[in-house]
């Protein structure tokens, strides 16, 4: 059960990692867009 807890920990943060990921592109998408439209105005 230990391993299987290990493996599961280790997806967990596999998975968090990626979120983060996304959300820090997600993010960097906005603050982008955002600074072109005040640019363009």
């Amino acid at each position: 059960m230990l391993v299987d807890h290990d493996a599961v920990k280790e997806l967990d943060s596999v998975h968090e990692l990626i979120d983060w990921a996304r959300l820090e592109h997600h993010l960097k998408d906005i603050h982008s867009s955002g600074t072109a439209t005040t640019d363009d105005i």
